[in-house]
């Protein structure tokens, strides 16, 4: 028989070297159903490591979403070896029958880490750290890692939704030629500027090159994400001392330059005065 991985295996011979599995769930999304259960061999051959074949990481992202930006930097800074597969949103590919067996929500980014699929962006870098132990979500270290959950949510929750309210309605509407919403693009600075002030006063009191703690964090990836796109609506960072610092110096970082620089030259393609 074959593995999922594609490697032939004598499943007598595998079994002598590897215990079966207690019976589980292992499960992949797929168009046909929601889950595509494994058969008891495809489930041995995942649980058993005799027989490990590694696959490149695929990430289907584009440059012009913050999510997946925030995905690719996190697998930058955590040693995590990633292909990129591009997904031209202008054109729709997100809606087109072979992404939708990706992710059949239509959105980036999604993975395929080796047949298995998902999206949500923290959904993803949070099994990543799982399965690589990435020391930018300390899975298995609760205090910490909940810390740097919380951090994580407050940006998602309080920059990076406002953010992508004013992007959306100043460059990707008026590119699309949609009218732009004044109230939303009005509500959005407000939020804005409340949630910068306050995380502005509130983190970064260890060390000012990191958001919490004296290293890199998912909760670092997370706003160096949502200030690479402010950077399109010009959001003026300079009131809020702390943030404009630490922006500055995680500018210069190398996983900054490669996961976040895309960003200026997508932009640049849909709207030239960016």
């Amino acid at each position: 028989g074959a593995s999922p991985h594609g490697v032939a295996l004598n499943h007598r011979a595998a079994e002598s070297l590897c215990p079966p599995p207690a019976p589980s769930l292992h499960r992949t999304p797929s168009l046909a159903s929601p889950y595509t259960f494994l058969s008891p061999t495809r489930a041995h051959a995942h649980h058993c490591d005799t027989h490990t074949h590694i696959m490149v990481l695929k990430l289907y992202w584009n440059a012009m979403s913050t999510p997946s930006r925030l995905v690719h930097h996190f697998c930058i800074a955590s040693g995590i070896e990633v292909e990129l597969v591009n997904v031209d949103l202008m054109a729709g590919e997100q809606k087109t029958r072979s992404y939708l067996e990706v992710n059949p929500d239509g959105k980036v980014p999604a993975i395929d880490d080796d047949g298995f699929t998902m999206g949500e962006s923290f959904a993803i870098v949070r099994y990543l750290a799982n399965k690589h132990r990435s020391p930018l979500f300390p899975i298995g270290q609760p205090e910490p890692q909940a810390k740097v959950d919380m951090v994580s949510e407050v940006v998602k929750h309080s920059i990076l939704l406002p953010t992508g309210q004013l992007v959306y309605n100043k460059v990707i509407a008026v590119a699309l030629g949609k009218p732009q919403d004044k109230q939303a693009i009005e509500s959005g600075e407000q939020a804005l500027n409340r949630a910068l002030a306050s995380f502005d006063g509130i983190y970064f009191q260890t060390d000012p090159k990191f958001v919490i703690g004296s290293s890199i964090t998912l909760a670092d990836v997370a706003l160096a994400s949502a200030l690479s796109a402010l950077s399109l609506v010009d959001v003026d960072l300079a009131p809020y001392a702390h943030i404009s610092a630490w922006f500055q110096h995680m500018q210069q970082t190398d996983p900054f330059k490669v996961a976040q620089s895309p960003l200026y030259a997508a932009a640049a393609k849909i709207s030239p005065n960016k």
